[in-house]
C-alpha cells in the first residue's frame, strides 16, 4: 500500500512511460523514472527475486508537465517471518534536483499492511554525469544485499518480539522518537492509542514489536519519501532500546 499526500497521486506502471524529463546540464543528468523503475526490475530478475505487487506515486504536474518525484513499493514473494511480514523494496527518483535516486529495502506487515524500513538506503545516487552509466551497476550491488536485510530483519523483529515493554517505557520512546523528529509531538497520541487499543490481537502483547507497529501504523499517513527517512530512524531508536 502506497499512502501519497495531496501533492501526489497514486498510478498505473504504464503511466510512467513517456512522461517527459528536462534535458540535462553540464553536470545534471535527470534518469527518467521508467527508466530506474526498469533497471531495478533488471536486477532483480537477474537475481530470481520476484515481485508480486507494486504501487507507484507521482508528484502532480509542474505548470510545464513535469511529474518530478516518483515514490514505488515492490513487494516480493520472500517472507521475513511466515504469516505476519515479507521482504518491501522502496524506490525514489526525481528530476528536479530534489533528491537523489534512491533504493531501500523494508518488510511489510501482513496483518495491518503498514510498512517499516530498516537499515540504510543501498542506493543513494545524486544525478550527476555518467549516472546512467553507473546506475545498472550500482542498482546490482544494492539488490545483492537483499537477502542479507532479509536476515537482519528477521533478527530485528524477533528481538522485538522477545522484548517486553511496559507503559513507562513506551510512552519515554514516544517522546524520544517526537524529539528526533521521527514523528511530530502531535503524533504521540496516535501512537499511545495505538499502544494501548491495539487493532489486531496479535499486538496485544506488551513488545517491543507491538510497540513498532503501533509508531509504523500512525506513520502510514507520511509521503513515502519521508515515511522511508523516519522509520529508518525509527528502527534506530528501537535498536537503542533493545540494547
Amino acid at each position: 500500500m502506497l499512502t501519497l499526500h495531496v501533492d501526489s497521486d497514486n498510478v498505473q506502471r504504464d503511466e510512467l512511460k513517456g512522461l517527459p524529463t528536462p534535458s540535462p546540464t553540464e553536470t545534471w543528468q535527470p534518469v527518467a523514472h521508467e527508466v530506474f523503475d526498469g533497471l531495478v526490475r533488471q536486477s532483480l530478475a537477474r537475481a530470481s527475486i520476484e515481485v508480486t505487487q507494486s504501487y507507484y506515486g507521482l508528484s502532480r504536474p509542474s505548470d510545464d508537465g513535469y511529474r518530478h518525484r516518483l515514490f514505488a513499493i515492490l513487494q516480493t514473494q520472500d517472507r521475513i517471518i511466515d504469516g505476519q511480514a515479507g521482504l518491501t523494496i522502496g524506490l525514489r527518483n526525481s528530476t528536479d534536483q530534489s533528491m537523489s535516486a534512491g533504493l531501500v529495502y523494508g518488510n511489510r506487515v501482513f496483518v495491518c499492511d503498514n510498512l517499516a524500513f530498516a537499515g540504510e538506503y543501498v542506493i543513494r545516487r545524486k544525478h550527476t554525469t555518467h549516472i546512467l552509466q553507473d546506475l545498472p551497476a550500482i542498482i546490482d550491488r544494492g539488490v545483492g544485499k537483499y537477502f542479507e536485510q532479509a536476515d537482519r530483519q528477521r533478527i530485528l523483529i524477533e528481538r522485538l518480539q522477545d522484548r517486553l515493554i511496559n507503559d513507562q517505557e513506551a510512552y519515554h520512546a514516544m517522546v524520544d522518537a517526537a524529539s528526533h523528529g521521527i514523528i511530530p509531538y502531535a503524533g504521540i497520541r496516535a501512537v499511545r492509542q495505538q499502544w494501548h487499543h491495539p487493532g489486531h490481537q496479535v499486538f496485544i502483547p506488551r513488545t517491543g514489536w507491538s510497540l513498532y507497529n503501533g509508531f509504523t501504523e500512525t506513520m502510514k499517513r507520511y509521503v513515502p519519501a519521508a515515511a522511508a527517512d523516519r522509520t529508518l530512524r525509527l528502527t534506530g531508536l528501537f535498536h537503542g532500546l533493545l540494547n
